[in-house]
């Protein structure tokens, strides 16, 4: 009985860790792309308008 139990924790354990790891990679993933995207919407924002930059330190003063 004891046995089956630690068997049953360790098993439990282990699905747990690569869960936990598919969702970290996922985020990471996830994360990664969104960060990319903002940049590159930023990036053609500045060279598209040049006023942009402008305007936005003269509503942060």
């Amino acid at each position: 009985m004891n046995l089956s139990l630690s068997r049953r924790l360790s098993v439990l354990t282990r699905g747990l860790v690569s869960a936990s790891v598919t969702i970290a990679t996922i985020v990471a993933l996830f994360w990664l792309v969104v960060y990319r995207n903002r940049l590159t919407t930023n990036m053609d924002s500045r060279s598209s308008r040049p006023w942009n930059p402008a305007r936005f330190s003269l509503s942060r003063k």
